[in-house]
């Protein structure tokens, strides 16, 4: 490219017009414009050009009208207060240079127009049509992402609770006992539910009555990669225990008090070497294969007690911390799809039952129905293949899912 191209190039993306008929001409010189000329001036001097000032609008609006008449009509724009005048703005430094690169490739000059002199703001016309034009993009509401497990998702701890897992299921045939994989986890419910949608009126505001806020109920769940639940095993919030509580829950439930409702360490003991061992037939013996039970490692999960009781033909695997909404199958598929259920049947209890609020002891029967629901086998099946364990695919967690944590420090994820 020579010296004359690209003093053409650069005017073109700024705006002004190089005439053809005899000597070439500049017009609207503007900030940009004298920087221009000022670098080129050498080129300028050789090439003897012409630089007009005199000319309030570029030599392109004017083609094929009066000069005179286009300069009135553009000065009675500017003055009249209630019209909006169309004002050219120079380029900044940055799109300079954007458009100056582009033009080097012939991107046609409709692409390199400031496109804001026309529409200040990307409006919802605009973005509308954006989507229309690009079928594969959608608008989605993120999901939340707790900073602990932004830091500890990372590929490194993935990396390694797969390779351990591999190991065991390799060293104990885990792959042909899938009856024999349990996962147990935990979710809380409260008596305060969440309102489910209604169609109004496009100037109504519906309103949804709902129960005082108490402690949250936490229930344990545990499931096979079969695709077989155990029974939920309730912990309410208190100190005295009623048989009351497990009025119209499912066959098998039993529960526990705490005084916050949450587990402990004796509750998961109880739950694990009583509740769990009985639905799920562990039992002690050379010729009864191993059972291996994975389950996240919460200081409540920690007990002596337990870990002697596991010896014995058992496996307590626990999962990596803070990455339970990729490795534990309960977390990934099945606790979503139990929580609207829940609500709605907490809807249709107030909507039956007017000004009665619900209670610990109405939790456990508002929540059979939706644990079965949640836990049905296709939903169990699919927990264990998404998170990977059964059937073994260290595969499906990729890099965008342990993206997060690329921005922290490595002695932080440690």
């Amino acid at each position: 490219m020579d010296c004359a191209t690209e003093v053409t190039n650069q005017s073109r993306i700024l705006g002004y017009h190089l005439g053809t008929n005899g000597r070439k001409t500049i017009t609207k010189v503007s900030t940009s414009a004298r920087k221009l000329l000022r670098i080129s001036a050498p080129f300028i001097k050789e090439k003897k050009l012409t630089v007009r000032t005199d000319l309030p609008v570029p030599l392109k609006k004017q083609r094929g009208r009066d000069s005179s008449k286009a300069n009135r009509a553009f000065e009675l724009r500017k003055k009249h207060k209630g019209a909006k005048a169309r004002v050219k703005k120079p380029y900044d430094k940055d799109n300079l240079v954007k458009a100056y690169e582009a033009t080097v490739y012939d991107v046609p000059d409709s692409t390199l127009r400031d496109r804001t002199r026309c529409y200040p703001f990307l409006n919802n016309k605009w973005f509308n049509g954006f989507l229309k034009r690009w079928p594969d993009l959608k608008l989605a509401k993120p999901q939340k992402l707790h900073l602990a497990r932004a830091k500890g998702a990372c590929k490194q701890a993935i990396d390694k609770y797969f390779r351990e897992l591999k190991a065991i299921m390799t060293r104990h045939s885990f792959n042909s006992f899938p009856e024999r994989i349990f996962n147990i986890d935990e979710t809380g419910v409260s008596t305060e539910h969440n309102p489910s949608k209604v169609v109004c009126g496009k100037e109504s505001t519906p309103q949804a009555v709902t129960s005082p806020r108490s402690a949250s109920v936490t229930i344990i769940a545990g499931a096979n990669a079969l695709g077989n639940y155990v029974p939920p095993f309730y912990v309410f919030p208190g100190k005295r225990w009623s048989d009351d509580l497990l009025t119209g829950a499912r066959v098998g439930s039993n529960g526990k008090m705490s005084q916050t409702g949450w587990s402990n360490s004796a509750i998961f003991e109880t739950y694990v070497m009583d509740h769990l061992a009985k639905h799920a037939g562990i039992k002690e013996g050379i010729d009864v294969p191993p059972t291996p039970i994975l389950y996240d490692g919460h200081k409540s999960h920690i007990s002596l007690t337990l870990t002697d009781w596991a010896r014995k033909r058992n496996v307590l695997f626990v999962l990596p911390p803070h990455t339970s909404h990729l490795t534990q199958p309960l977390d990934v598929r099945v606790f979503g799809p139990f929580k609207n259920p829940y609500y709605r049947e907490c809807q249709t209890y107030l909507h039956n039952n007017p000004g009665v609020s619900i209670t610990r002891y109405e939790d456990a029967a508002l929540s059979a129905q939706p644990y079965i629901k949640a836990l049905c086998p296709a939903n169990i099946s699919n927990a264990f293949r998404k998170s990977g364990i059964f059937p073994f695919d260290r595969g499906v967690i990729d890099e965008a899912q342990t993206a997060p944590a690329i921005i922290y420090p490595a002695e932080v994820l440690t």
